[in-house]
């Protein structure tokens, strides 16, 4: 059984990717599964838009999973999962990490009869073991890491800035709509984070995790031994086929399928996982080439920080 990990750091083309992944026979999309329980438990979606509670896929994943794991609570799940996501896990924590996930994996493919299974958590500061778990589980894991030139990341985070007066309103609906929930849960499944609404710095502390996901993953993939392919979101998106069909080579699986709806000229809309970014609740995603706007909305503060700490590494990916 194997993991596609998509490995990296966000607004990088993850979600598009996964989305692609997701439609392939034997393949399930599994989304940003480092979050599953949370939008559970706030009663969320998943990629196919029904609710996790309707969806028929997952209430016999979820049948499957308690008959082998026990009953259970979402949010005492959801924080087994973060104890062993980062950080340095004790052993008894990576016991009980594996402990959920592994079940909870198996019966995820066995549901599609699928064997691989795509998770897009990527690398950032909740998931920086997430691949290596799954390693140690026994899955065959290969990791695509997806990488997007630094600049477009520093920008992308400006445009997604949300306001911190709509954080407050969002939480305070949220709030009256869920009085007796876990607050902070809620808001982190419905994508509500103080921080990120925060304007000040935010492309800047965007460069800063693009190089910490980025170099973790080679470091990663360096000492286990993992399996690595390098896919650059501006050739991804130019030449969405030739690309497709690398990626097929390295994951073992068979993307004719992918391939006939982009000359189709069709959207993905695959996968049963956790949603991504807003991308997946927008209908099917058609592969649009990089129009590289960001090249002249860029400040030149962000232009320094970017040429000053970023091209380094971007440079080893062919950036320029």
């Amino acid at each position: 059984m194997k993991v596609l990990y998509i490995g990296g750091y966000g607004r990088s083309g993850s979600t598009l990717l996964d989305a692609t992944l997701g439609t392939l026979p034997g393949v399930v999309g599994g989304g940003e599964l480092s979050n599953l329980w949370e939008h559970v438990e706030a009663d969320g979606v998943c990629s196919t838009g029904e609710k996790f509670t309707e969806s028929e896929y997952w209430k016999g994943v979820f049948g499957r999973f308690e008959k082998r794991y026990g009953s259970y609570k979402p949010l005492e799940l959801q924080r087994i999962t973060r104890e062993g996501d980062h950080g340095t896990p004790a052993m008894e924590q990576a016991a009980r990490h594996h402990g959920l996930w592994k079940p909870l994996v198996e019966e995820m493919l066995a549901g599609l009869g699928a064997d691989a299974l795509v998770d897009s958590s990527k690398s950032t500061r909740l998931t920086t073991l997430r691949a290596v778990q799954y390693k140690k589980m026994g899955f065959d894991v290969r990791m695509i890491q997806m990488v997007r030139h630094p600049l477009a990341v520093m920008v992308s985070q400006i445009y997604d800035q949300p306001k911190l007066e709509a954080y407050d309103a969002a939480l305070k609906a949220l709030k009256e709509a869920h009085p007796d929930g876990d607050l902070e849960a809620l808001a982190r499944a419905k994508g509500l984070d103080k921080n990120q609404a925060k304007l000040a710095g935010g492309p800047y502390r965007a460069l800063w995790g693009w190089l910490k996901a980025n170099k973790l993953v080679e470091e990663q993939c360096a000492s286990l031994n993992l399996p690595r392919l390098v896919v650059r979101h501006d050739l991804f998106s130019q030449d969405p086929a030739t690309w497709l069909a690398k990626i097929g080579e390295f994951a073992e699986v068979d993307v004719t399928s992918a391939l006939e709806k982009i000359q189709n000229g069709e959207g993905f809309s695959g996968g049963v996982g956790v949603s991504g970014n807003r991308m997946r609740r927008q209908g099917p995603i058609k592969i649009q080439p990089d129009k590289m706007k960001w090249r002249t909305e860029a400040g030149p503060g962000i232009r320094a920080a970017c040429s000053l700490f970023g091209m380094g590494l971007a440079r080893k990916y062919g950036f320029e």
